[in-house]
């Protein structure tokens, strides 16, 4: 990385912050602690650069912009060693700016088996209810049993949601079309099989 302010009125300057093979499971330890027993196990990496202008002392005006041209992400843990396939990467580089408080999501699809999803929107943080953001593709349901060992699944699902609202409690509202799903948990006894329907959130 590299970066530049002038020690002058507000410190007007510059940082610019490049990675490559970023391991996310690390980047998880460094954000949150130590990893809970049990649930999904994440692996991957991703590279990029991070750019932020604006004067150091009034963060509401600072710009910046993410840019990821590569990101894959996969099984961790037992499912890794037993030879689980990558799940998921990205289809064309993701972008997602930041100016005036407000996070824009660009450019952000995750593709893999059968599975194709993206994501646009806004974060206004200067606001009470700062999410506007839209969730739409298909996702392939044994991508789950990438990442966890206690759930089994086939059939796909096809979305089309907004989320908007404050963080704490998002609203949802859309739909989901369930094609063929079968789904399982290792702790419950009973699952669904080759369900066929629609799913609408209000």
């Amino acid at each position: 990385g590299d970066g530049k302010w002038r020690l002058v009125d507000d410190y007007p300057g510059n940082l610019r912050v490049t990675f490559k093979g970023l391991d996310l499971e690390r980047l998880r330890g460094w954000l949150r602690g130590a990893k809970p027993p049990g649930g999904f196990q994440i692996t991957g990496s991703a590279e990029g650069t991070l750019t932020i202008a604006g004067p150091a002392t009034l963060p509401d005006q600072w710009k910046g912009r993410l840019e990821i041209p590569t990101l894959q992400i996969g099984p961790g843990g037992d499912l890794a060693a037993n030879g689980s396939s990558l799940a998921l990467h990205n289809a064309a580089p993701i972008a997602i700016t930041m100016e005036h408080n407000i996070v824009k999501a660009e450019s952000a699809r995750l593709v893999g088996r059968t599975t194709d999803l993206s994501l646009s929107g806004t974060v206004n943080m200067q606001q009470k209810n700062p999410l506007d953001l839209h969730v739409s593709g298909r996702l392939d349901l044994a991508t789950l049993q990438d990442f966890t060992q206690t759930v089994s699944g086939s059939g796909s699902i096809e979305t089309g949601v907004t989320i908007r609202g404050p963080l704490s409690q998002p609203q949802v509202a859309g739909r989901l079309d369930i094609k063929n799903a079968t789904f399982a948990l290792a702790d419950i006894p009973v699952g669904v099989s080759r369900a066929n329907g629609v799913i609408l959130f209000d």
